[in-house]
Order: structure tokens, then sequence, then C-alpha cells
């Protein structure tokens, strides 16, 4: 499991992209502005993003098992890949 300061970062980023998100659509709405609209989808591929590397920081620290007996720790590279 994460540190404290890691589930923090996490979660402020996260939250952080999600109230970015709402406040740019809600503004691109409010002006009707192509612009700012777009450029929140843009804030929720960031949203996406985030939750990968959150499931994967998460799952990398998970223990060896039967499947997986040198661990989890590959969950991270594969989780910056896709993002990439």
């Amino acid at each position: 499991m994460p540190d404290r300061r890691e589930q923090i970062a996490i979660w402020m980023g996260l939250i952080g992209n999600v109230l970015l998100f709402c406040a740019k659509i809600l503004v691109g709405f409010r002006f009707n502005s192509i612009a700012i609209i777009s450029d929140s989808f843009n804030s929720l591929t960031d949203i996406v993003a985030s939750t990968i590397v959150f499931v994967s920081i998460w799952s990398s620290y998970r223990a060896p098992d039967a499947e997986h007996p040198f661990g989890h720790k590959r969950a991270q590279p594969l989780a910056s890949l896709v993002v990439a």
C-alpha cells in the first residue's frame, strides 16, 4: 500500500483534475465558448490518465502471488506506456 504522502498526492491530483474539468465545462457552456469546452475535454483525458496511474500504483504494491511470483512492480511501467 502506498505511504500516506503518495496517497495524498494521488488524491490531490485526481480531485484537482476533476474540479478543473467541471469548472472549464461549466464556464465553456455558460459563455458558449467552444475553445473552453474543448479544453475541458483535454482535462477529461487528464482524469483518465490520473486514474490509470492511480490504479497502477495501488496494484504495484500488491504482494507476490501464484500467478505473479515476482510481484506486481511492473504495473507502473505498463501504466506509463498506456498513458503515453
